[in-house]
């Protein structure tokens, strides 16, 4: 039985215009595809924040208290929003020391903070320090704001507050700036960018212009500042006053002490003559005698005058003990890890 021949199948073959076309359109499609790539990585980099932010204040409610805040301070729409979408958090002691203790480049007592793009607020509720809390927020928004800038305005910003630092006449404003100089440059002028936007009044127009676009009017934050400011240099003053009365008033004292050691040895002298004249000359004695009562009555009013000075002295001392527990209680209560003892 004779089986069928098979016969060999053939490939096709394109022609070679068609071919080209193909390897055309793939080498086409990988380069945009390369492109697209390309413009998401740029566009990642360039809008991503914007992306998160956006997606943050969509499903943000912000707490009562937290719109109080940024109402107080009076920030613009920009700023509440950048506000915002750092979810804002007013904490006591414990809650806070977990997020914002140990925090590289803070060099002041620590009232507030922005780590992992999320603000926390320190909750002091002394009466004495109102305002206190805002200013806080308002510092640590700006914090925000500098992390956000575009590197171009971000270097602009940093040569305006490089320009105005040296025009700063303010100690506390000098003392930040050297305290955060030594952390470097980039902590340097992020947190005069907040220190300046938040305490300082006086600022170049340029800065001013930055500043208003997150600030309706930046007086009332700074008038905040300056306010519960005040409270401790007022103490203070009061303070280094008592000091000052302290010190003379010993001055005094020990000036008496070494004039009634002087007095007694000259009496006692005097008394020793006294006694001689008696024996031996009662006339000369007798003419002696005023003159020694005179010496008498003189160191005995020394006497009282100078136990009228330790008097007021110890009172002084009783007034500044108590001005400078005052102080400890105005600085305890920015403490958060201030325990007071039971």
């Amino acid at each position: 039985m004779s089986l069928p021949l098979q016969q060999n199948e053939e490939s096709s073959v394109l022609p070679e215009s068609e071919s080209k076309t193909n390897n055309v359109i793939k080498n086409v499609l990988y380069t945009i595809l390369i492109c697209l790539s390309f413009y998401s990585a740029w566009w990642i980099f360039t809008h991503g924040q914007q992306w998160v932010d956006f997606w943050r204040y969509r499903f943000y409610s912000p707490p009562a208290e937290v719109v109080a805040i940024a109402d107080k301070v009076e920030m613009t729409d920009e700023a509440r929003y950048i506000f915002y979408v750092s979810d804002p958090a007013v904490e006591t002691a414990d809650d806070f020391n977990s997020h914002c203790s140990g925090l590289e480049g803070e060099q002041t007592a620590v009232l507030g903070c922005y780590r992992l793009q999320k603000i926390f607020l320190y909750d002091v509720t002394d009466p004495r320090l109102y305002g206190i809390k805002e200013v806080t927020a308002a510092h640590e928004m700006l914090h925000a704001v500098y992390e956000r800038l575009p590197l171009d305005e971000k270097l602009q910003v940093n040569k305006l507050i490089q320009e105005e630092l040296p025009k700063i006449q303010d100690e506390h404003v000098k003392e930040l700036a050297e305290l955060y100089g030594k952390d470097g440059l980039d902590v340097l002028w992020n947190e005069m960018h907040s220190v300046l936007g938040s305490e300082f009044r006086s600022l170049s127009p340029e800065l001013e212009q930055h500043y208003a676009k997150y600030f309706k009017d930046r007086s009332k934050v700074v008038t905040l500042s300056e306010s519960y400011q005040s409270v401790f240099k007022a103490s203070k003053a009061r303070l280094s006053d008592y000091d000052r009365q302290l010190n003379d008033i010993k001055v005094a004292i020990d000036a008496d002490y070494a004039e009634i050691d002087s007095r007694i040895n000259t009496i006692n002298a005097e008394s020793s003559r006294l006694n001689n004249l008696r024996a031996t000359d009662p006339e000369a004695y007798n003419l002696a005698v005023p003159s020694y009562n005179a010496l008498v009555q003189g160191y005995n009013a020394l006497v009282v005058e100078t136990r009228g000075l330790i008097d007021r002295y110890n009172a002084l001392v009783e007034a500044r003990n108590s001005e400078a527990a005052t102080q400890n209680s105005l600085y305890n209560s920015l403490n958060s890890h201030y325990e007071p003892i039971q």
